[in-house]
């Protein structure tokens, strides 16, 4: 398609990963990485679900 980005998502555009580093960061009110986030998430699901089991 001749009008469309070659890549997808912000990360395709000049600066889009500054951009989506600075989105995340207002958003989040933190510094972590988009990783770090997921991994933190993947945690608290575990520990979440750990508790569940115990009743």
């Amino acid at each position: 398609m001749p009008k469309t980005r070659p890549g997808l998502g912000i990360g395709s555009l000049p600066r889009g990963r500054e951009n989506y580093q600075a989105c995340q960061r207002f958003h989040t009110s933190t510094d972590m990485t988009a990783q770090q986030i997921y991994d933190k998430g993947l945690e608290e699901v575990d520990r979440i679900e750990k508790l569940i089991r115990k009743v």
